[in-house]
């Protein structure tokens, strides 16, 4: 049951960071970052057929100039579906939850800027790898922290805090 429940949070949780003191020229100074991590649910599997992205897009999926992306090279571009291709590279990726809720996030606050979505998530993985100290935890603060150069530019962090759930079942 605990494993079900970190589930569901690391799918769910995002992290958002303020970036009105960015510095950086790439950065735009009113960009919401989240982070997209979790397992197969963030990078997506909707739309596959037999292994293949159908490559259909629903409405509330399509791309925005305000919405950008981290791609696996750390450049920010504008985010289009499949959000996780070259992240979760081993996995064929479809349509996930990420770009529909940008897409939302824009619509209910026109003036938010842009919003930069980091993904992180990775298909077919245990609870365990995304534990602190986890390798897919440490992979996320380093794609965060290093080349998103976080600690130093964007100052202060909004989110949702996860505590730690171990895998083991509750008696």
């Amino acid at each position: 049951m605990s494993s079900l429940i970190l589930l569901v949070l690391l799918s769910c949780s995002t992290l958002v960071i303020s970036t009105k003191n960015a510095s950086d020229s790439n950065v735009s100074q009113d960009k919401s970052i989240f982070i997209l991590a979790g397992q197969s649910n963030m990078p997506g599997r909707g739309g596959l057929k037999s292994g293949m992205w159908d490559g259909y897009v629903p409405p509330e999926c399509q791309s925005s100039p305000k919405i950008l992306r981290l791609n696996a090279k750390n450049k920010w571009e504008e985010a289009r579906p499949p959000l996780h291709h070259d992240i979760d590279y081993l996995k064929a990726c479809g349509i996930g939850p990420g770009l529909s809720f940008a897409n939302s996030i824009v619509k209910k606050n026109l003036s938010i800027g842009e919003i930069g979505l980091v993904p992180c998530a990775i298909g077919g993985t245990q609870i365990s790898e995304w534990r602190r100290g986890g390798p897919l935890y440490n992979q996320l603060l380093s794609r965060v922290v290093q080349h998103c150069k976080v600690e130093e530019q964007f100052g202060l962090f909004y989110g949702i805090k996860v505590r730690a759930i171990s895998d083991q079942k509750i008696s």
